[in-house]
């Protein structure tokens, strides 16, 4: 795995921390101390669960700082258009935008390599039908996963959506070793007990401010009813 990939992980954990400065300073929501706290052992768990080694490199730390805050803004922005569109809508029109936004860059700087190489060297390797199976079955679950997080984010905070995302990390580590029996290190297995327990008690702490404020909201005359 190369130094670029350590640290994307490692910047992309503190996608909550990303997300919760966003939704404060940007949608003007209040975010408790509390909260704030609750959400360093999972950016802690993660860090551990998915690196092995840490060199700095700054090709890998921009594009990664650059990953953090592009994911952050559009689940902020995405949450604010959903007050005029349902998620399905949103998630179509970022689709096309992101469409337009990669194929020039993506023909430009791969496509010569793809055409020469890519295509016929995957070809050769797993046959035509195989490899466009493969490439029809590759877009549809990615498209589905798309579809499901942008359905989620219409049903929660941007906050909680990160946390679920950066959590993401550690189930897809525990289906490795399910599906295809790939081994953890010591290091692995206790970030990923750091990072569950850390969303154990985000959403603690979140359905007990939930709980406060609607009570807040009943009037007092009820309360005691």
């Amino acid at each position: 795995m190369s130094h670029c990939r350590y640290w994307f992980y490692f910047i992309s954990a503190l996608e909550p921390f990303f997300n919760a400065a966003a939704s404060q300073f940007i949608l003007g929501q209040s975010i408790p101390i509390t909260l704030w706290l609750s959400l360093a052992p999972v950016v802690l768990g993660v860090s551990m669960a998915s690196l092995t080694e840490l060199s700095f490199n700054w090709t890998g730390f921009i594009s990664a700082m650059i990953s953090n805050i592009s994911f952050t803004y559009r689940s902020i922005y995405s949450k604010k258009a959903m007050t005029d569109m349902d998620s399905t809508n949103i998630y179509a029109y970022i689709s096309i935008i992101a469409l337009i936004v990669c194929i020039p860059p993506a023909i430009i700087v791969e496509g010569p390599q793809l055409v020469k190489h890519g295509f016929a060297d995957a070809i050769a390797k797993v046959g035509m039908v195989k490899f466009v199976s493969d490439l029809f079955w590759v877009g549809m679950f990615y498209h589905l996963y798309n579809q499901l997080a942008t359905n989620t984010l219409e049903r929660v905070a941007p906050l909680t959506h990160a946390v679920g995302n950066v959590l993401k990390r550690v189930f897809v580590i525990g289906f490795s070793i399910l599906v295809f029996g790939n081994k953890i290190s010591t290091q692995t297995g206790i970030g990923t007990v750091i990072a569950i327990a850390g969303v154990a008690m985000y959403s603690f702490i979140k359905a007990k401010l939930e709980e406060e404020k609607r009570v807040s909201l009943i009037p007092n005359a009820y309360r005691h009813i």
